[in-house]
């Protein structure tokens, strides 16, 4: 793996930051203003919560609690400006390549489907194509 670059957080494990896109886990661009970063951790957050899926069954919860983990983890990355400009430096200089042409990490995102028994009048339109 990659050595660990100045990592001030004891939140973020060093493979937390090469494990996952915060920015494909947020559904969000790499340019996005830092607010619309914190609303998209509150509507998956709302989206995955248990008291928002009633009728779902105890593998979907079960599910949707490991995807609010992860859109934790990725938030934890991204959250303020100074922790978006660490993970931003620390993914260029891992990833010069793909830094320079603009490319996203390859890494695990959620699903589109955020959990069964969600309201589909609550998911927002996401090109998903766009993500891959």
């Amino acid at each position: 793996g990659l050595p660990t670059l100045h990592s001030s957080s004891p939140m973020a494990a060093p493979a937390a930051s090469t494990s996952i896109d915060p920015y494909r886990v947020l559904k969000v661009d790499r340019d996005a203003a830092q607010e619309e970063i914190s609303k998209s951790l509150r509507l998956l957050e709302l989206r995955l919560h248990p008291d928002r899926n009633l009728d779902a069954s105890d593998e979907q919860l079960a599910a949707n609690k490991a995807r609010r983990e992860t859109v934790r983890k990725a938030y934890a990355l991204i959250g303020t400006e100074a922790k978006r400009q660490e993970y931003d430096e620390k993914w260029a200089k891992a990833h010069p390549d793909k830094a320079a042409s603009g490319q996203l990490l390859a890494g695990p995102a959620l699903p589109a489907s955020l959990g069964e028994g969600t309201a589909k009048a609550a998911r927002p339109a996401v090109a998903v194509s766009s993500l891959v």
